[in-house]
């Protein structure tokens, strides 16, 4: 709910700003930002940080991560658009094996984690407008970046990294609610990891009204 709070407020600031920036000259643009969720399994975890060897077994189930998003779109004609879009988000886990040694016999202890997803990617649409709806489904690959952090071990152990390429499906349903306002729903699935799928619901600020 506060992604969407802060997604109307910016949006319904922003609007009445850009009305006159829509000349004959520039093709219809706008930007989305709203709250995004997804679910993704996390890669095998085998690192040293600090005095523990931290690893796990490939996760058996899934993570869910929510955070905000942000998309900056130009429409070609009245069909075909392109842009960027941008995540973040955060999650809760996996708990991890952590081992030293100490006085010559090997230790273990349970490891809790937390981090960040961040990803940003080219989005490549074609969209068909129903009245004041429309549909449409777009194409992302990209870069898509995980960031641990231990909870319950030493401030000394440095966070880690697992960084993957993403080729996202979207299926995306709009409605205009205001002339220069639309809400946006979004659902996704990661075509290179089929286990990894997303939703967004975002509000969108138009340069041209409609």
């Amino acid at each position: 709910m506060r992604y969407l709070f802060v997604a109307v407020t910016v949006a319904g600031i922003a609007a009445p700003m850009v009305a006159d920036a829509n000349s004959g000259d520039l093709p219809p643009m706008w930007f989305e930002l709203g709250a995004t969720a997804m679910h993704y399994t996390p890669d095998k975890i085998d690192t040293n940080a600090s005095m523990y060897h931290v690893e796990t077994a490939p996760a058996d189930h899934g993570l869910a991560a929510v955070g905000g998003r942000l998309r900056a779109l130009v429409a070609v004609d009245d069909h075909w658009y392109f842009g960027m879009e941008s995540d973040l988000a955060h999650f809760d886990g996996p708990t991890l094996a952590g081992t030293w040694i100490e006085r010559g016999a090997t230790m273990t202890t349970p490891i809790t984690t937390a981090g960040s997803i961040e990803q940003l990617k080219p989005v490549i649409g074609v969209r068909a407008p129903r009245g004041r709806y429309w549909v449409a489904g777009e194409l992302s690959p990209g870069l898509q970046i995980a960031q641990y952090e231990t909870t319950n071990v030493p401030n000394s152990v440095e966070p880690w990294t697992q960084a993957w390429y993403v080729l996202e499906a979207h299926a995306v349903g709009s409605v205009w609610i205001a002339p220069r306002l639309s809400l946006t729903l979004e659902t996704s699935i990661d075509l290179a990891h089929v286990d990894r799928m997303q939703a967004a619901l975002m509000v969108g600020g138009h340069f041209d009204q409609r």
